[in-house]
């Protein structure tokens, strides 16, 4: 008996920390595509060499605010 009530309490432990919304596809689609989208910092350097041959790529790799703001920019102007 006491396997038995071990078993229902660990159902319901799945269920209180596991509970999908209504959506839970769309969520899914929306991180896997979020996932494939993401570049890591060296491709993102990559790309920005590409468009210009002046940067100092060394720098890019520090990661701050000001160089994450100015790789979106320099992306967000090349589309």
């Amino acid at each position: 008996m006491k396997k038995k009530n071990s078993d229902i309490f660990q159902q319901a432990l799945g269920e209180a920390t596991h509970k999908p919304t209504e959506n839970w596809e769309k969520e899914l689609d929306k991180a896997k595509q979020v996932k494939t989208r993401r570049l890591s910092k060296k491709e993102l350097v990559r790309m920005i060499e590409e468009l210009n041959d002046n940067f100092d790529t060394k720098t890019l790799m520090r990661t701050n605010r000001r160089n994450l703001e100015l790789l979106k920019a320099l992306l967000a102007n090349k589309g």
